[in-house]
């Protein structure tokens, strides 16, 4: 339906590329991170902690809610956000 405001448990409505930076947030909260080449991915959450996932492999789709992709500690590339 269109202009519903969806819960977190629906598919996601959106996609945004993702280039990691150490100081520009992400233009959307996402609810998902698809990672497209594998490696190391350093994130932001919503609550403001940060973290990172060693070894993400290729395809991988993480039900994560951040705020920033971090430049620093990020080596996965061709990243998409979902919101």
């Amino acid at each position: 339906m269109s202009g519903a405001n969806p819960g977190l448990a629906d598919p996601a409505g959106g996609a945004l590329s993702i280039t990691p930076s150490d100081s520009t947030p992400l233009s959307k909260v996402v609810r998902g991170i698809y990672v497209g080449g594998s490696g190391n991915l350093t994130v932001g959450f919503v609550d403001g902690t940060t973290a990172t996932f060693y070894s993400v492999p290729t395809g991988q789709l993480l039900p994560i809610r951040v705020t920033q992709v971090y430049n620093t500690g990020t080596s996965c590339s061709n990243i998409v956000g979902l919101y």
